[in-house]
Formats: structure tokens, sequence, C-alpha cells
């Protein structure tokens, strides 16, 4: 069994640990497979009409 100081111990060690470039990765792929990914559509297709309009209003003579 592990006494409370080991514990603590643990406790400071998990503390002091920084995510990796791979653990952002890893989240985001768990947040688009959850209620996120509806969202993040949304603001994708939002995006490409804006660019589209954008596009075409550049080359219309107003």
């Amino acid at each position: 069994m592990k006494n409370c100081e080991e514990e603590e111990e643990e406790t400071k060690e998990n503390k002091n640990k920084h995510l990796t470039f791979k653990d952002y990765i890893a989240f985001i792929i768990a947040l688009l497979q959850t209620n996120l990914l509806p969202f993040i559509l949304f603001i994708i297709a939002l995006v490409i009409v804006a660019l589209l309009l954008n596009t075409l209003f550049r080359f219309l003579p107003f």
C-alpha cells in the first residue's frame, strides 16, 4: 500500500507534466467525434461561403 507521502509525490509529478503536441491532436480528434462536430462543420461551411462570396463580388462591376 502507498502511504500519503508517496501519493502526494505522484500528485505533484502529475501536475508538473505538460501537454505535448500529440496530446493536443488527440484532444481535437476526441472533440470532433463528439457534439462539437456539427458546430465545426457549420463554421467551415460559413468560411467557404464567405470565400465564395468574396471572390464573386470582387469580379462584379459595382
